[in-house]
């Protein structure tokens, strides 16, 4: 059965979305690989921790201080989300916190300093040139058979 446009753009896009989300998981899987402790022997105190039942191994991992969402598996999707959810709360902190305390000390006002955290290195980690997962993925994307 042919498609009409609207429906080869939606196949298109959903082609897409799963062969990013599957390159995504697929990158997480071997990082972690290549970080896994050999001949390790857990603690009950690793035990406890292991509830999935998994091979304890060293992750790396991003842990999103503003509101990461805690799933058994984290989709490329929800990874989008959490990256859209990180520049909102950036640009937050820059307007709220950061250019209301120079206002303040212009006009020279008493108050207390308000320390927060700063996001920008999770940012970075996402978006950044040249070596952000971003452009990692794009990059991967362009090469046929790539596989690095």
């Amino acid at each position: 059965k042919l498609h009409n446009l609207k429906q080869a753009e939606e196949a298109r896009d959903a082609l897409c979305m799963g062969l990013y989300e599957r390159l995504f998981l697929w990158t997480v899987w071997r990082v972690n690989q290549s970080v896994q402790t050999v001949n390790f022997k857990p603690t009950g105190a690793d035990r406890l921790k292991n509830k999935g039942g998994y091979n304890h191994m060293n992750t790396i991992s991003c842990l999103d201080i503003f509101g990461f969402e805690v799933f058994d598996k984290n989709s490329f999707e929800q990874v989008c989300i959490n990256y859209a959810n990180e520049v909102l709360q950036q640009l937050f902190n820059e307007y709220v916190f950061k250019l209301e305390q120079k206002f303040y000390e212009a006009e020279g006002i008493n108050w207390k300093v308000i320390s927060f955290p700063d996001n920008h290195e999770t940012i970075s980690m996402i978006e950044g040139k040249p070596m952000g997962l971003l452009q990692l993925v794009d990059e991967e994307c362009l090469f046929p058979g790539g596989n690095d």
